[in-house]
């Protein structure tokens, strides 16, 4: 398929496999330049095109296609700084190649099996260098070493089937952001792959073998900068969370067509924009890891799995934008998937898509756009048939309530009454006793003088 900037759209952007290509197809491409005579540069290829920057920086660009009589990579090619190869018999590059110019190096189809170490020494320069859909079985760690500028490496489509912890490092690949390891066989990933790779964003692993991935990645220091990671068409039942802990950068993860039901992606939550789970084994979304708090998140595909209901309340909490959800086998005699269909962004996305039923039976295939009406149609008579009682109810419990405040404050009002009855008859006996302690006070004295005085006539 050609790759164009204008074939881009929200659908394909779904293909972290595109992005790259359209990547690609723009570096290789000799923009800028006029063709001239490969003879003029001692270049004597058969469908050989030489094509000459017309930029001030100068430069010779080679492309050689559909040629099996190339058997190694031509030399002496005065200031050159582009070399694409495709359809050759190269097999081997066990020489040192001496273009200390060189800025773009495209070797694909070549049926190269074998690369000596630090064949690539001498290209400090090089900014892309593509191997892709090559025969080549095994990286050293000093395969690629020399090459400090390179930031763009593809090996799609060789037989590596295991990645050492050795074999991309940042020693030798300090400048690398995009790494294309997709169609490679790949069966294992040592821990500690791709160590001190800092200015790593882009790692397509898609279409591989991979049952696991291992609980470390990048080193000491992960992939910190790691922001797109394709690990579509594998075989991955399962993925360690502190894996997602070294990527901690991640904005775009792709898994589609595993075999996963929970993904551990707590750790992302800060940083996730886009989430790609198509065709997978996710039966419940609260199970899956991803109901949690992703406040990024705008873009989740979830078409082709085992879905039967999708409460709202498990939608990741965020700023999502676009939930696909289509293919999957919903359960229409559950009233609470009815919010689903709605005037939505569910709906704007699924609406021309296979949304439809698998229970109740009677429902069977039916597509839930299409007839929505009819699918959800005893919903309304549950709800009218809920709703009546519930009314009812809570007309009895305002009532009773209402009854219980009035008797409540009743008790409270002939509380107080009798609290100042009580104090009033307090204050009547305390008068009482004052009253009798003055008379008593008083009428002593009297009654002391008059015996005083019949005792003294005496």
């Amino acid at each position: 398929m050609a790759c164009s900037s204008s074939s881009l759209s929200l659908r394909c952007v779904r293909s972290l496999s595109l992005i790259l290509c359209v990547v690609g197809s723009l570096r290789s491409e000799f923009p800028s330049t006029e063709k001239v005579n490969c003879e003029a540069f001692n270049l004597h290829l058969i469908d050989c095109d030489c094509h000459k920057s017309t930029t001030t920086r100068g430069g010779i660009r080679v492309f050689c296609k559909n040629n099996r009589n190339v058997t190694s990579i031509p030399a002496h090619v005065d200031g050159l700084a582009a070399l694409k190869i495709t359809g050759a018999s190269i097999r081997l590059i066990d020489e040192a190649i001496q273009y200390p110019g060189l800025t773009g190096l495209y070797l694909n189809e070549d049926q190269i099996r074998f690369i000596d170490d630090f064949s690539f020494a001498s290209l400090g320069q090089l900014v892309d260098l593509s191997l892709a859909n090559n025969e080549l079985s095994g990286i050293s760690g000093n395969t690629f070493a020399g090459l400090a500028s390179l930031q763009l490496l593809v090996l799609t489509g060789n037989r590596l089937h295991v990645i050492r912890a050795d074999s991309f490092s940042g020693s030798n690949l300090p400048s690398l952001q995009i790494l294309k390891l997709d169609r490679c066989s790949l069966y294992d990933i040592e821990p500690d792959s791709f160590p001190a790779l800092s200015h790593l964003t882009i790692l397509d692993i898609a279409y591989n073998r991979l049952q696991q991935l291992p609980p470390v990645v990048g080193g000491k220091y992960g992939l910190s900068n790691l922001t797109h990671l394709n690990l579509s068409d594998n075989r991955l039942s399962d993925v360690d969370g502190s894996f997602f802990a070294k990527v901690p950068s991640l904005t775009h993860l792709y898994l589609d067509r595993n075999n996963l039901q929970h993904v551990p992606i707590g750790s992302l939550k800060e940083s996730l924009v886009f989430v790609s789970l198509r065709k997978n084994r996710i039966e419940s979304l609260r199970q899956s890891g991803l109901d949690a708090s992703l406040p990024r998140l705008k873009s989740l595909d979830l078409s082709f799995n085992s879905l039967t209901k999708l409460n709202f309340g498990e939608l990741p909490s965020g700023d999502l934008e676009k939930i696909l959800i289509h293919d999957n086998p919903w359960d229409c005699d559950e009233c609470g998937n009815e919010w689903m269909f709605d005037e939505s962004v569910v709906f704007r996305w699924n609406s021309e898509a296979n949304v439809s039923c698998a229970t109740p039976s009677e429902l069977s295939g039916l597509n839930v756009y299409r007839n929505r009406n009819k699918v959800f149609a005893n919903c309304a008579a549950a709800k009218s048939a809920i709703a009546v009682p519930l009314l009812i109810g809570m007309a009895v419990l305002v009532t009773l309530l209402t009854l219980c405040t009035v008797v409540v404050f009743k008790l409270r009002v002939r509380r107080r009454r009798q609290t100042l009855v009580n104090k009033e008859e307090l204050d009547s006996l305390a008068s009482s006793k004052e009253k009798l302690s003055e008379s008593t006070l008083f009428a002593a004295p009297r009654y002391h003088t008059e015996r005083e005085d019949e005792q003294s006539f005496l």
